[in-house]
């Protein structure tokens, strides 16, 4: 561990020191097997209460929940000299200056927070939030014409096929696309007709386009046309409920009693819209056995978090004898800890009775925690585009490549550290912003001048398009949490990660894939370093890296098999196309 003190002696865990970030995501690296049994041990005797998994810590969702990375953070304290060499603390969340106020009891040691706890105020906008969308969903869906119902109720039996809707999605021509690629090229026509979508809404607001967009378009299962008035209240009462979860009594964890960590989870899960939806899930597929809709086969997009615990209880509880898929279509982040199962999950039939791969890479990661499930792998269509007929070279101009991240704060900061990183470099570049599918360009821009600098960087170019067909453009990628990590480099380009100061570092390159073809960097001084050593590289080098990316499709990539696609949908090779295999 290295500890590096700053002249005013505080020790800010907000925004974190490079030196800082990379002890906590070593922590994070040892830690986490015994975390994921923390959290098993927290949820013994109340497995069977849907109410349970709908907290975010339980979920182990690590890109909303924040008990992991104060886990680690209070094990990086523990570790420091006994002499402890800061005279203050800066940290982000007041239930973990608890626990550290009792830590440094006995020392000159202040804990400044930097952020208030969840008040009235802040509970009650989540509580106006959700009683927003929840009231919209159901009267704008009423409002509009029920005829998918009506369509479907005679229909014989169907595969149901787990999405997202965002808004602007209904500006694209094949709006289902972005997550399993275009079953067109699977199935006939006539066993497409079979095939159902069933929506998830993601940053909707103007619910009565959506209703009437949704009207409009085929194959598409809408729940709100199932659900009663009643269920609603009871998702939404879910904010009474949960409180019962809170501790009275120490709960320990490396010598820290982590109770006010625990309870300020519920606290700011109380109102959680995904547990809300969760619960409506698990409802509406109770709804539908009721309305005699016969499904032959769930196909659920899996990243086990909140809002797949209700789909997949509610398919296996009314429809014991249907199997679901979990599709687990993108590399698996090493501190994501949300996508390794367990065993408790499992018996508690919370996730799919069977799990689907890109790679065989993957397997051995899929069961890491729960042995007993069952994975098979998968064509990767959502990547197929590494498959391309490419092969990297030099470009005349040396050309950088960001993928921003969902979020907007992250994707400034790492335009912020590539912009400083770049000057007093010499030599002609070129830098392609690729914006986040659900990003705003303008909002993005906003952010970053808010937060960083007054003009946007001059010569970044903002670009639309296939990813595929705008990576093959690059130099060298620079991303941070995004599954582009590993498409880049299994095409054999250069890539660059960037570390999260504010967090844990969710990386989705495996760990046995080696530092030449791509770096970690924490600061401007490693971006800059890596920029320069990919700017040098000689033919010897791309070569090397051609050669691992070969390896890497081979590991992580299933190639185009319809037959796969066919049977972890419910069909069999003679429900494609042409005999297609």
């Amino acid at each position: 561990m290295t500890t590096i003190i700053s002249e005013n002696k505080t020790l800010n865990l907000v925004t974190m020191n490079p030196n800082v970030s990379k002890d906590i995501d070593d922590i994070a690296c040892q830690i986490r097997a015994e975390y994921v049994l923390l959290i098993e041990s927290l949820g013994m005797g109340k497995e069977n209460d849907l109410d349970w998994w709908g907290l975010e810590f339980v979920s182990r969702n690590t890109q909303v929940s924040q008990l992991f990375k104060n886990c680690c953070i209070l094990i990086y304290i523990r570790g420091l000299d006994k002499d402890f060499p800061y005279s203050s603390v800066l940290v982000d969340n007041q239930a973990l200056s608890i626990v550290l106020g009792k830590y440094f009891k006995d020392l000159n040691v202040q804990i400044v927070v930097v952020s208030k706890k969840i008040g009235l105020i802040d509970s009650t906008k989540r509580a106006l939030s959700c009683t927003f969308h929840l009231t919209a969903r159901y009267l704008f869906s009423k409002l509009c014409n029920k005829k998918v119902k009506r369509k479907l109720i005679n229909t014989e039996m169907i595969t149901i096929v787990d999405t997202f809707l965002m808004e602007g999605s209904f500006q694209k021509e094949d709006i289902f696309n972005r997550y399993y690629g275009d079953l067109k090229n699977y199935f006939t026509d006539e066993k497409l007709k079979s095939i159902y979508y069933l929506p998830n809404y993601f940053g909707i607001r103007n619910y009565w386009s959506l209703f009437r967009s949704l009207e409009t378009t085929d194959n598409i299962i809408i729940k709100e046309h199932y659900l009663k008035i009643t269920d609603y209240i009871k998702a939404f009462r879910f904010y009474k409920r949960v409180m019962k979860y809170r501790y009275d009594k120490p709960v320990f964890f490396h010598g820290y009693d982590i109770r006010p960590l625990l309870n300020d989870e519920i606290n700011v899960n109380r109102f959680s819209y995904s547990a809300m939806i969760s619960i409506l899930d698990y409802l509406f597929v109770k709804r539908i056995k009721e309305n005699g809709i016969k499904v032959k086969k769930v196909i659920d997009w899996f990243e086990n978090q909140v809002i797949d615990h209700g789909f997949n209880k509610g398919f296996r509880e009314f429809y014991p004898n249907v199997e679901v898929s979990g599709l687990q279509l993108f590399p698996h982040p090493d501190n994501y800890l949300c996508c390794y199962l367990t065993e408790q999950e499992h018996k508690t039939k919370v996730i799919p009775t069977t799990i689907y791969v890109m790679g065989e890479g993957f397997v051995k990661g899929a069961k890491q925690f729960c042995n007993s499930i069952e994975v098979k792998t998968i064509s990767s269509i959502r990547h197929l585009g590494v498959f391309n007929q490419y092969k990297y070279q030099r470009k005349k101009i040396f050309t950088i490549v960001m993928a921003l991240p969902i979020l907007y704060q992250e994707a400034a900061e790492i335009i912020d550290l590539l912009t400083s990183a770049l000057d007093n470099l010499n030599g002609p570049m070129k830098v392609m912003v690729k914006p986040h599918p659900t990003h705003n360009t303008s909002r993005l821009i906003n952010v970053y001048q808010q937060q960083f600098r007054k003009g946007f960087p001059v010569g970044f170019e903002f670009v639309d398009g296939a990813f595929n067909t705008v990576v093959e453009q690059a130099s060298v990628l620079i991303s941070s949490s995004s599954s582009t990590c590993l498409e880049s480099i299994a095409k054999g380009i250069p890539t660059i990660v960037v570390g999260n100061n504010r967090g844990l570092t969710f990386l989705f390159i495996p760990e046995d894939i080696p530092q030449t073809i791509w770096r970690l960097c924490y600061s401007v001084e490693e971006l800059r370093t890596a920029l320069l050593h990919f700017y040098n590289m000689d033919e010897e080098q791309i070569n090397e890296y051609i050669s691992t990316a070969e390896q890497i499709r081979k590991n992580y990539f299933e190639e185009y098999c319809q037959t796969k696609v066919r049977n972890a949908f419910g069909f069999t090779d003679s429900d494609g196309k042409n005999g297609e295999k």
